[in-house]
């Protein structure tokens, strides 16, 4: 009876001591449970500090980036953004604007641009033109502007017109060699961007003249026809492409069934525009604008 009483009493004291390791036991799991999540948490919020510092760095660099690609001259050109491709004249707006837009240009070239000014066709547009202007005289002679004797580049600068449009190239491609004709003008066109920095720049394709007048020309070797013309603007086209520069194709608004200026655009002289072709011209200009 008392072995009885004694197996019980240690059977009792046997099955205390094992609850009492059980639960030493998950006690001390509790506690790696615990130390393990602090530890993780630990590293977690580390990684995040590290990922944040990460990102400033990257923000501050990418920063630095954009301040000095907008101190570089062709700050304006990247400015448009990626979806502007250098590759095509510029292509039609989705909307045109009105007149008003005139107040911000200004026009350069030769007595083609002349008639702008002439006709009055846009009042509130600046006109900075000479009879006979070619890539030659534009980078070595003065012209008059405002009663004073300065050279193209500082009357644009002294227009304050931020939207640049200009044609060059019926006074030369008769008898200049094109290449070298077109390597001055965008050198020219260079300065101009770099002295003019948030300028927007257009330059225009050489206008065609009427076939009466390509046909006569064809007859002389150093005279302007409408051939000519073509390939220059071409070659012009393609320079503006690898540099940078707005090309637009005004001349493609002007040419008739035999790729020719209209007949009637120019009844005098074959070249000139008369006022109904100076409109065509610049609602081309209102509508194929760089946003």
């Amino acid at each position: 009876m008392n072995f009885f009483k004694t197996h019980k009493i240690n059977k009792y004291y046997k099955l205390k001591n094992n609850k009492k390791w059980i639960l030493i036991f998950v006690i001390i799991l509790l506690l790696i449970l615990i130390i393990t999540s602090l530890i993780i948490t630990s590293l977690i919020s580390k990684n995040q500090v590290n990922n944040k510092s990460t990102l400033s760095q990257n923000l501050f660099s990418q920063s630095l980036s954009e301040k000095n690609l907008e101190n570089s001259e062709n700050f304006k050109n990247y400015l448009v953004g990626p979806e502007y491709i250098f590759q095509n004249p510029v292509k039609e707006s989705m909307s045109a604007l009105t007149d008003d837009y005139f107040s911000s240009v200004v026009f350069i070239g030769d007595s083609v641009t002349s008639g702008i000014q002439l006709y009055k066709t846009a009042k509130e547009a600046v006109v900075i033109s000479k009879t006979g202007l070619n890539i030659n005289n534009i980078i070595n002679n003065n012209i008059i502007y405002n009663n004073q004797e300065m050279t193209v580049l500082e009357a644009i600068k002294q227009s304050g017109r931020k939207n640049i449009y200009i044609m060059i190239g019926s006074n030369g491609i008769g008898w200049l060699d094109d290449d070298e004709m077109i390597s001055l003008y965008i050198d020219w066109l260079k300065e101009l961007r770099n002295q003019i920095p948030d300028s927007v720049i257009y330059v225009q394709s050489v206008l065609p003249i009427t076939k009466t007048l390509s046909d006569i020309n064809s007859k002389k070797s150093d005279a302007l026809t409408n051939e000519k013309i073509e390939i220059y603007n071409n070659k012009l086209l393609k320079s503006c492409v690898e540099n940078k520069f707005y090309y637009l194709d005004i001349s493609e608004k002007f040419k008739d069934e035999n790729n020719a200026l209209p007949e009637d655009a120019s009844p005098v002289d074959g070249m000139h525009i008369n006022a109904s072709y100076y409109n065509i011209w610049l609602d081309y200009i209102k509508s194929h604008v760089i946003k």
